[in-house]
């Protein structure tokens, strides 16, 4: 058991390392909070952006090539139903559940990607 405690509190220190490197690193556009190249869990680094920000969504990026892979936060915005329409009209790959999901977007498709997810977030609260 002592071995389970050893490894429960380094996952702790290096969540925490990362919940601060997020808030220092954080951009927000509209009501999309995201971070690139995140040093450690994306899932979580997302979560965090989306907090941080105190926007509707989070998005944590990993910078590949000339790609984007991203994972996804939301609440109370659906991410598969908006990323589904955004991947139609982009011509890229994004989807998952409602409130956590993915998207490998190219890099000069970036700023547009935002830019329409902004767009799908705004029409969801009208």
């Amino acid at each position: 058991m002592s071995e389970l405690v050893a490894r429960s509190i380094k996952q702790a220190e290096l969540d925490e390392k990362l919940r601060l490197w997020v808030k220092e690193n954080l951009k927000v556009e509209g009501q999309v909070a995201y971070v690139l190249n995140p040093p450690g869990s994306v899932g979580r680094a997302a979560n965090y952006a989306r907090i941080y920000g105190g926007v509707r969504v989070g998005v944590a990026i990993e910078e590949r090539r000339e790609l984007y892979i991203m994972s996804l936060r939301s609440v109370n915005f659906d991410l598969n139903k908006a990323l589904r329409r955004i991947s139609k009209k982009l011509g890229i790959h994004g989807g998952g559940h409602p409130l956590a999901a993915g998207a490998r977007v190219p890099k000069q498709l970036f700023e547009t990607f935002i830019e329409e997810l902004n767009r799908e977030i705004a029409s969801s609260q009208q």
